[in-house]
Order: C-alpha cells, then structure tokens, then sequence
C-alpha cells in the first residue's frame, strides 16, 4: 500500500502502478492481494506454463461476523 502513496507524491496515478505476484511468497501475495483491492490499482500474473500476462480483478463482498 505505501508504494500507492509515494506512487501519489510522484504525481502517478494508481492506475499508473501495476502490481505483479508472480513468484511471490504466500504472505507477499496476501499483502499485494489486499493492496490491490480498489478498482483503480492494476494486478497482474505471468502464467508459468506459457510466459502469458495476465490481468487479474480482485472482487470481494465483507460480511459481518458473529
């Protein structure tokens, strides 16, 4: 999420900065997941069996617990 604010103290917009899990650890991924959870910031994958870039969109619905 910080990268989001220098990104903004720089004059780029959200959508400027993409965010790539690709061989990331289990927490990384959990920590870029939920940084990209606005519509406005970019995530990506690269496919491991045919090098393909992929755009991911990160949808979630919060529900309250009992």
């Amino acid at each position: 999420n910080s990268i989001h604010v220098d990104a903004a103290l720089k004059n780029l917009d959200s959508s400027e900065v993409i965010a790539d899990y690709t061989g990331a650890t289990k927490g990384m991924t959990a920590g870029i997941l939920l940084a990209c959870t606005e519509p406005d910031r970019p995530l990506q994958y690269i496919s491991q069996l045919n090098r393909e870039i992929m755009a991911i969109q990160v949808s979630y619905k919060l529900s309250q617990v009992s």
